[in-house]
């Protein structure tokens, strides 16, 4: 083979490799950039997911307020920039939703508390919800109706926790299970004029007597219609016991003391003065805890303090302060996501007015589908 085609051989070599090396650096350089643009798609991606996040925490929050500001009428409406501030700091405080707390407040405001007072009763319930490890929304339902039935002030707000929290200690019954039940009785306690302090002593002697949350204050209810429309076999067998089976002898803590009076009866007439299926079993109740009901009588005219006894053991506890911590977090999503919240919004109404105003001349072409057959 001579010189000249062997360097000709050679030179196509050396450009075959050299355009080789070309393509090779020019997918090099595609497949770097590839990897860019899906990091960036994947950062983009994160940081509207992220906005996103922020957004619906924002809007969420906002729409909370706004369901508060229905139970606000022109002269109290002032009041709402107050309770988003309150609410917050509750939150941060107390380690309790913001959702939580603003079904609480609308739960106060619907029993006619006065504006004024609902930041403060808010704060008693959400201070007995972490006392009791309950919802501050279960535990304001159920403190405001007693306010709303007995007619009190807001400032009985912690008198009524305490009472309830105290059942909880005499009693074999939580204060999620007292707040869920207490609203069955108290129209008809609160129509016979007994004390609550009365009605939550005999909920707390049923319950240590072997009876369920659910079965104590029905046959609690049931005990208050028997004295509200009692038979004439039920007022004899009364009298003979040396009480009058009417609303004047159970007012006040005479139920107490009828208890006691009680524990002098037959079999007949327990079951002339209480028929009801559901009531007499409440009356054995309380009739086993005779001397018990008493005592948690007395307990619960002892019991104020016991809602922040409660809560000074609980304050320390790690879910606490993880729970305060994460309220602290939200709060500071909800900051940064009102203005993406707000500019998303502004951007996507902006974008529907635009189709709206090209939408007519759209219509006037017609169906470009039609237009091609």
């Amino acid at each position: 083979m001579s010189n000249s085609k062997v360097g000709i051989e050679f030179h196509a070599y050396d450009r075959t490799r050299a355009g080789t090396r070309g393509v090779e650096n020019s997918l090099h350089r595609v497949g770097l950039a590839a990897i860019k643009l899906t990091a960036a798609y994947y950062a983009l991606s994160r940081a509207i997911s992220a906005g996103s996040s922020l957004a619906r925490e924002s809007m969420a929050y906002e729409t909370g307020l706004a369901r508060i500001n229905t139970m606000l009428n022109a002269a109290s409406e002032r009041y709402l920039p107050q309770y988003d501030k309150q609410i917050t700091h509750l939150a941060k405080t107390y380690g309790e939703t913001a959702t939580a707390l603003q079904s609480g407040a609308y739960d106060i405001l619907s029993a006619t508390i006065a504006p004024a007072d609902a930041m403060k009763v808010l704060e008693a319930n959400v201070k007995a919800a972490k006392a009791g490890f309950t919802s501050t929304a279960i535990v304001t339902n159920a403190s405001a109706r007693v306010l709303k039935a007995y007619g009190l002030e807001a400032s009985h707000t912690t008198e009524i926790l305490d009472d309830m929290q105290a059942t909880v200690e005499r009693g074999i019954i939580t204060f999620e299970d007292v707040s869920s039940n207490v609203g069955n009785v108290i129209g008809l306690s609160a129509n016979l004029g007994v004390e609550i302090k009365a009605v939550m002593a005999a909920a707390a002697s049923m319950t240590k007597a072997g009876l369920s949350a659910d079965k104590t204050f029905m046959a609690l209810k049931n005990i208050f219609v028997t004295f509200m429309n009692p038979t004439e076999e039920a007022r004899k067998a009364a009298e003979q016991l040396g009480f009058s089976l009417d609303e004047t002898s159970i007012k006040g803590a005479g139920l107490i003391k009828i208890v006691d009076k009680l524990r002098k009866a037959n079999a007949k007439q327990l079951e002339s003065i209480m028929p009801n299926v559901r009531g007499m079993v409440g009356f054995a109740g309380m009739l086993a805890n005779a001397t018990s009901v008493g005592e948690d009588y007395q307990y619960m005219l002892n019991s104020a303090g016991s809602v922040q006894d409660a809560f000074n053991k609980v304050v320390e506890t790690s879910q606490f302060r993880a729970d305060k911590l994460s309220e602290r977090w939200k709060a500071v999503k909800r900051e940064l996501g009102a203005p993406i919240a707000e500019a998303g919004i502004t951007a996507l109404e902006r974008m529907a007015d635009a189709m709206k105003a090209i939408q007519p001349s759209v219509d006037t072409r017609g169906d470009p589908w039609t237009q091609l057959k």
